[in-house]
């Protein structure tokens, strides 16, 4: 550990080493063709129940565990991958990963280790660790779903799920704010993928106006504090 190092030279150095190895490694953010998908939000279960009063409230499964389940109901009669998450790619990298120090606590600078790229994502992502700055961190799922969606080929599955009050998706959701547009410009996707996309894009745009804004918000502040975690 450096002399006089602080914690913000430590998060600053993370988000620098994961930033470089987004643009080396990127490509290997690389879901099987026609088996990518992107999701988000809750599944609509036992939700006529719920209308007729037959159930107090909603079982609000979120729909990544809904996906978990179809892939492993599909793997038992197909007996191949049906479906290849972010989260399913993430967990196949197990190098290079990023070298990454812890930032803060008794073992502040020694090395951060990891069994896999999703492991290590969700502790860049993580608030308990800290090993980014608390605006990188939010920045996190965002910059490695654009790698994902940038390099999708073929046919993509879009699992549209709804906010936990059984409304649209928010407009925070990362599925919204990154992966659409970029599935959208990504000429590798099938055309009818495209069109699904397209689709959607008006729907929530409908409600929300423009999507994206936040997503070019983010990529303004990754390449500002990727440009001063490269100054030091």
């Amino acid at each position: 550990m450096a002399k006089n190092e602080t914690v913000a030279d430590r998060q600053s150095g993370n988000f620098k080493v994961f930033s470089e190895w987004l643009k080396q490694s990127g490509g290997m953010i690389l879901p099987i063709p026609n088996r990518g998908a992107i999701y988000a939000g809750v599944g609509k279960i036992n939700l006529m129940r719920m209308q007729r009063g037959f159930q107090a409230e909603p079982e609000a499964i979120p729909m990544w565990k809904i996906i978990q389940k179809a892939e492993k109901d599909a793997r038992e009669y197909e007996g191949y991958v049906t479906i290849d998450t972010i989260n399913d790619v993430l967990r196949r990298i197990k190098s290079p990963l990023p070298k990454l120090i812890e930032a803060t606590g008794a073992n502040a600078g020694h090395p951060k280790r990891y069994s896999d790229m999703l492991s290590c994502v969700e502790a860049l992502a993580s608030d308990s660790w800290e090993l980014l700055s608390k605006p990188d961190r939010r920045n996190v799922w965002s910059l490695v779903s654009e790698k994902y969606a940038e390099n999708l080929r073929g046919d993509v599955q879009i699992w549209e799920g709804v906010s936990k009050r059984l409304r649209l998706l928010e407009p925070y959701k990362v599925m919204l704010q990154t992966e659409l547009k970029k599935i959208q410009g990504n000429p590798r996707v099938s055309a009818a993928s495209r069109k699904n996309v397209e689709d959607l894009i008006k729907k929530y745009e409908k409600h929300y106006g423009e999507l994206g804004r936040s997503a070019k918000s983010n990529d303004a502040k990754f390449k500002a504090s990727y440009k001063r975690a490269m100054q030091k």
